[in-house]
């Protein structure tokens, strides 16, 4: 069964973001949207560049032990910011929750299986 949520996307290509953090402006611009659908982009009051900056995002990218543990910073002692199978994420977006996925090509080693280049 298809689940949407109904929220407001942004590109990380957006004017919007400082020319430098662009190319590796994903998890931070994630950080950005899933923030304004839980509570509001008046109640959040930051932006992808804020995001960036205090989640600890390089040049590279934003390391998965630095998004989650800056997150959990972020929101206080009353949110579960964890990671997670492809099953249990898809039961959080089915009960209408958003979820950060990371499709990580370059750091996961996954690149070196023999189907990536089939």
């Amino acid at each position: 069964m298809k689940k949407l949520l109904t929220l407001q996307g942004c590109s990380q290509y957006s004017d919007d973001v400082k020319e430098q953090y662009r190319p590796s402006a994903c998890g931070p611009t994630t950080a950005y949207v899933i923030m304004n659908y839980l509570f509001g982009e008046q109640a959040v009051n930051k932006s992808i560049n804020d995001f960036y900056d205090l989640l600890g995002g390089t040049k590279i990218g934003l390391f998965t032990w630095r998004f989650k543990r800056n997150m959990r910073r972020y929101l206080g002692p009353g949110w579960l910011v964890d990671s997670c199978t492809v099953e249990q994420a898809m039961a959080e977006i089915d009960a209408g929750r958003p979820v950060a996925v990371k499709f990580d090509k370059y750091f996961s080693l996954r690149f070196f299986t023999p189907a990536l280049f089939a």
